[in-house]
């Protein structure tokens, strides 16, 4: 969910400076789990305020979430758009294929103007949601990025990549305690 100001707030930043092309913002982060039962558990609640990303931030797989971002239309066409086969981390992909193409050219807006939730667990749905229920699933979506990127000299983000099922935790709230 946008905060109220989230679109004036942008306005203003690209204002400052009409060079740049994607701006970002801070956000309210809270993941819920639904039992079977249908109850609801909080799993994890933090305020991530982001910042202004130096390139080797980026290529650890640091970026905004495609919530917190705005940008210009036409910078698509040179970045090839959104990758429609990265169904897990499409807004780190996006972010970076920006930052290449455009160095320099983000700016982070130091507000939180994003409400951002997550739902796990009992008929949940959406890609993220899927594949934490199902562990090979996830392992398939990470892989492409690993694909995607493992021959670029600065990728950094192998660890955060490469997990096998055991690595996973699947916090599942049918197995988590009363």
């Amino acid at each position: 969910v946008w905060h109220s100001r989230f679109l004036e707030k942008m306005r203003e930043a690209i204002g400052q400076d009409e060079t740049n092309v994607l701006w970002h913002c801070g956000q309210n982060y809270v993941c819920y789990e639904r039992t079977v039962k249908g109850e609801w558990l909080l799993i994890s609640q933090e305020t991530a305020p982001g910042k202004q990303y130096k390139a080797e931030e980026i290529w650890q797989m640091n970026g905004a979430d495609t919530n917190c971002m705005v940008h210009r239309r036409e910078i698509l066409e040179t970045v090839g758009g959104w990758d429609e086969r990265c169904r897990w981390g499409e807004d780190w992909d996006l972010f970076l294929r920006v930052h290449r193409a455009f160095p320099g050219k983000i700016k982070w807006i130091s507000h939180i103007l994003v409400e951002y939730r997550q739902i796990f667990g009992a008929g949940a749905d959406g890609v993220c949601a899927e594949a934490r229920e199902n562990v090979e699933e996830e392992i398939k979506l990470r892989r492409y990025l690993l694909q995607k990127w493992k021959h670029h000299p600065n990728f950094a983000a192998y660890k955060s990549l490469e997990k096998k099922a055991e690595d996973l935790l699947l916090m599942r709230a049918k197995n988590l305690p009363n």
